[in-house]
C-alpha cells in the first residue's frame, strides 16, 4: 500500500518499517522537514508538500510515487506503468552498483580524503550505515527515544541503546546528539508550553537546561555509553556561549556521579556542538575556544538565517542551501575551524546533495554526514573531482549575489560529470528535479 496524509510524525515514518507501506505521500513538508528526512534514511519512496494530495486521491486509486523526480501520477495508464517499473529497475540496479564500492576508500580524484559518515535516528540504522560504507556516525538523533510516550526512558534504558549502537560501528566513531525535541519534533513525555512559534521557543539545549535533572539523566547514560566506544556529544541549536558553558558543567557532573558509582567510563569524552542558529555561526570563532568540534546543521540554519520555515512548501524555492549568505556563514565556521584547530563537519540534508556536497569540498569541509543511503552516490561524486576544481567553484560561489547563480556555477562545473548521480540512472532522461526548489507534481 501507499500511504496518503496531510503530515506524517517521525513515528509514523519509522514505522512503516514493519507495516507493508511501499511509500507515502504527504500535503506539507519539504526536503529538510523531518519526515523527508527520515523518509531518506530508511529509503521509502516518498513524495512531500503535494498539496490537495488527499482530494486527489482516494482509497483504491493506483498511484505511483516518484520520489526521485518529485512526481506523483495517478491512475496511470499501461505505458506509464511500464516505464514507471523499467525507470525502478535501473535506479535499483544503479544503486547496487554504487554499493558494490563501499569498501573503497572516499576520496577525490586528486587523492584528498573526505570522511563520509552517516546521520541514523533508530538503532538498525547503525548497522545499515555501517553496510552502506560509512566510516562512522556523524549525528545520532537521540530524542526518537522520547518520542511517542507518555514516560521518558530511563538512565539504563538509554545506555542500553547507546551501547548497542556504538557496538555495532565499533572502531568507528559516534557522535550522539542531545535531545533536540521542540520545534517540528514533539515529545508527549515533555509538557511543552504552547507557542505561536515553537521553532524560536523553548526547544533544544534551551529545554535541556530548564529541566536538568532530564538532561543529567541522558548525559549520565552517554558517559557510561562511552566505555563501550569512540563517543561524542553534541549539543543541538546552540545560540549563546552560556549554553555551552553550562552543559559542560553538567557534564562534568554526570561524569562525577558516574565515577562514584564506581561505573566505569572514558577518560575523555569531546563536548562539540551544532552550528545552525546564524549567532553561532557568526560567533564561531568565540564559540571555538568553548567547543571541541563543530558540526553545521544547514536544515536549520537556512530556515533561521533566511527567515522561511522548513516546512513551508510555499517558500520551499527560496529555502536554498546553495543561499550565498548560507555559504558565507559556513566559510566563516569553517575558518573558524582551521584558526583554532577544531575539526568541522556538516550533518545537513545540503551534504547529500551531490552538486552542494562538491562545493561543500571547495569550502574546505572534509567531513559530510547524511543519511546512509547518500554515502554510496556522494563517494562516487568524490571520486571524479579534484580539490581544487572544487575551490575555483567555491570561489565563483561566494562571490554570487544569488541561489541561482550559486545553482549556475556548480552546474556548470559537475553536472555533466555527475550526471548519473543527479538523475538516479546512468539510463534516465535529464530529468533533475529537486523537491527543495520545486512544488512536486499531481
Amino acid at each position: 500500500m501507499i500511504i496518503v496524509a496531510r503530515d506524517l510524525s517521525p513515528a509514523d515514518t519509522a514505522g512503516m518499517v514493519r507495516e507493508p507501506a511501499m511509500g507515502f505521500i504527504t500535503e506539507i513538508g519539504t526536503r529538510t522537514s523531518h519526515t523527508a528526512i527520515m523518509a531518506r534514511a530508511l529509503e521509502i519512496p516518498a513524495v512531500v508538500g503535494a498539496a490537495d494530495a488527499l482530494l486527489s486521491i482516494r482509497t483504491g486509486d493506483m498511484v505511483i510515487v516518484d520520489g526521485l523526480r518529485g512526481e506523483v501520477i495517478i491512475h496511470p495508464d499501461g505505458a506509464r506503468l511500464d516505464d514507471a517499473r523499467a525507470r525502478s529497475a535501473r535506479h535499483l540496479a544503479f544503486a547496487r552498483g554504487l554499493l558494490s564500492a563501499r569498501d573503497q576508500p572516499s576520496v577525490t580524484a586528486c587523492g584528498t580524503p573526505v570522511a563520509l559518515k552517516a546521520n541514523v535516528e533508530l538503532p538498525a540504522e547503525a548497522i545499515l550505515a555501517v553496510d552502506h560504507g560509512a566510516e562512522g556516525i556523524g549525528l545520532y538523533r537521540t530524542e526518537f527515544l522520547y518520542i511517542d510516550r507518555t514516560t521518558q526512558p530511563d538512565e539504563q534504558e538509554q545506555y542500553e541503546l547507546y551501547r548497542a549502537v556504538l557496538e555495532a560501528v565499533a572502531p568507528k566513531p559516534v557522535t550522539l546528539r542531545t535531545f533536540d525535541i521542540g520545534g517540528d519534533k514533539f515529545a508527549s513525555s515533555f509538557q511543552l508550553p504552547a507557542e505561536m512559534n515553537p521553532a524560536l521557543g523553548l526547544r533544544a539545549v534551551r529545554l535541556a537546561l530548564k529541566q536538568p535533572d532530564v538532561f543529567l539523566t541522558q548525559l549520565r547514560a552517554m558517559v557510561r555509553a562511552s566505555a563501550h566506544g569512540d563517543l561524542r556529544i553534541m549539543v543541538p541549536m546552540v545560540s549563546t556561549v552560556h549554553e555551552m558553558r553550562e552543559v559542560r558543567k553538567l557534564l562534568e557532573r554526570a561524569m562525577n556521579e558516574v565515577d562514584r558509582r564506581g561505573q566505569a567510563h572514558a577518560r575523555e569524552i569531546p563536548l562539540g556542538m551544532m552550528v545552525e542558529v546564524p549567532a553561532a555561526a557568526v560567533m564561531a570563532d568565540v564559540f571555538a575556544r568553548e567547543a571541541q568540534f563543530f558540526s553545521l546543521g544547514t536544515n536549520d540554519l537556512v530556515q533561521y538565517a533566511l527567515a522561511i520555515d522548513r516546512a513551508s512548501r510555499t517558500l520551499a524555492s527560496q529555502a536554498s542551501p546553495l543561499d550565498p549568505s548560507i555559504l558565507r556563514l559556513i566559510a566563516n565556521v569553517v575558518k573558524a575551524g582551521v584558526d583554532y584547530d577544531i575539526p568541522v563537519s556538516i550533518c545537513g540534508a545540503m551534504a547529500s546533495d551531490p552538486l552542494a556536497a562538491m562545493l561543500l569540498v571547495g569550502l574546505g569541509l572534509r567531513e559530510l554526514s547524511m543519511e546512509a543511503a547518500a554515502i554510496p552516490e556522494i563517494k562516487e561524486a568524490l571520486r571524479r573531482v579534484t580539490v581544487a576544481e572544487c575551490e575555483e567553484a567555491a570561489v565563483e560561489a561566494l562571490a554570487c549575489d544569488s541561489a541561482e547563480n550559486v545553482e549556475e556555477v556548480v552546474a556548470r562545473y559537475f553536472a555533466a560529470r555527475l550526471y548519473d548521480l543527479l538523475t538516479g540512472s546512468s539510463e534516465d532522461p535529464l530529468v533533475i528535479t529537486r523537491t527543495s526548489s520545486h512544488p512536486p507534481r499531481l
